[in-house]
């Protein structure tokens, strides 16, 4: 609930500072050039801050957006307006938020256990339908010209790089009818590129709230990307330039947080599958299980292989191998991790069942291979497959280091 208000206080402050902002450039008290020099500034400001609230939550970032534009349009023009200002398009997203309102208000009274499905559900098909679904509705605003200070920017880097080009028709429009093809391809990679990167880490948070057993890391997860979210909300409205500074931090370590968040959130997208296919088969697959290998997902960096890269674990000669094509379309590799078969054994656990490599204490055992939610109850049949000699139950441990070995465990390394 947090999140869906501190998106809501982005975008409509956003336009609220639109508006304000062009009543301050036509005061006349200082000079007309650098009035429209700060007001495309404060324009540019607030765009990016609307393109990264909708990479934070883009369903509800587009039906704001869309229902701010359809009652801020004069009632005789409203037939003219773009498809995501429908109130066809933008009632059935509000009535599809109020549903994840109740499912997540239930959460008080249901145990974690029972809302997995639908959070799983949530998360594989809401998350990744509505970022679809952003990316339309930004490009149309920024041919429709409501992103005109990024069109402007694109154009005078256009002008810049290919002058020759540019030179043969200058004419940028703020409502995006003369914009020429080179500068609307930049403009829109650009704000692809910005509303993906955030989007993406996002979507890892999403996951490792989805994914979390522990009551008080979910709880922590949530309080860091509100504060987050409620802290761009309140710089954006404010002043745009402190938006859009926070708005360039954000994207700054969400680059950095990148290849990481990528691979977590392939791990979170398969095992939502598997949970809810489970949920709805009401049975654990097996189909994966005929091969010489298993799939799963590595929970240790290896011969410069990092950790939840997604492949598949066999054994040769009584040694584990690994085998994984990078970035999941390039040329397969096989990693010998020099590791004996007799060495490990598979451990049955939350996320999936686990290979670890045996120590004499418990604690100290290290996570090798973590396998897909799908092959959970198949331990005896990826232990003949492997031929790891022993099976053992999950102790359940409470406290402090308990959570964060698991929160060390799920994170990319």
């Amino acid at each position: 609930m947090v999140k869906m208000i501190a998106v809501v206080i982005i975008v409509v402050g956003c336009f609220w500072i639109d508006i304000v902002s062009a009543q301050e450039g036509n005061s006349g008290l200082v000079d007309p050039a650098y009035q429209q020099t700060v007001f495309q500034a404060e324009n540019l400001a607030v765009e990016i801050s609307k393109v990264t609230g909708c990479a934070i939550n883009p369903l509800l970032g587009i039906s704001v957006i869309g229902a701010y534009t359809y009652y801020s349009s004069d009632e005789n023009g409203r037939t003219d307006l773009p498809w995501y200002s429908l109130p066809q398009f933008w009632g059935t997203l509000s009535g599809l938020l109020f549903l994840i309102f109740l499912k997540d208000s239930s959460k008080i009274l249901l145990p974690k256990v029972l809302s997995v499905p639908l959070d799983a559900a949530e998360t594989l098909i809401e998350k990744n339908g509505s970022a679809l679904l952003a990316m339309p509705v930004l490009i149309t605003a920024l041919k429709n010209g409501e992103l005109g200070a990024i069109e402007s920017l694109s154009g005078t880097i256009t002008g810049f790089v290919f002058p020759v080009a540019y030179a043969a028709n200058p004419a940028v429009s703020l409502h995006g009818a003369s914009m020429d093809p080179i500068t609307f391809a930049l403009a829109s990679v650009s704000v692809l590129v910005i509303f993906s990167i955030v989007w993406v880490i996002s979507q890892a948070f999403n996951i490792l709230i989805l994914l979390c057993p522990f009551s008080t890391i979910d709880f922590m997860l949530l309080v860091c990307k509100n504060g987050v979210l409620t802290l761009l909300a309140g710089l954006t409205v404010l002043n745009p330039y402190a938006g859009l500074a926070m708005s360039a931090i954000i994207v700054l370590v969400c680059v950095f947080l990148l290849p990481k968040a990528l691979r977590l959130t392939l791990f979170g997208t398969l095992m939502s599958w598997d949970i809810l296919a489970a949920w709805i088969k009401k049975e654990d697959s097996v189909k994966e299980l005929r091969g010489n290998s298993v799939k799963c997902f590595t929970t240790f960096s290896y011969k410069n292989t990092p950790s939840l890269t997604y492949g598949a674990v066999m054994q040769h000669d009584s040694v584990l191998h690994f085998r994984y094509k990078p970035w999941l379309v390039l040329p397969e590799k096989i990693i010998n991790t020099d590791i004996a078969v007799v060495d490990c054994e598979i451990e049955k656990g939350y996320l999936g069942s686990l290979i670890v490599a045996k120590t004499t204490d418990e604690q100290l055992a290290k996570k090798l291979f973590r396998f897909r939610v799908a092959h959970r109850k198949n331990e005896e049949n990826i232990a003949r497959i492997l031929g790891v000699p022993t099976i053992r139950e999950t102790a359940i441990h409470y406290g402090w280091k308990a959570m964060m070995a698991w929160f060390r465990g799920i994170l990319p390394a």
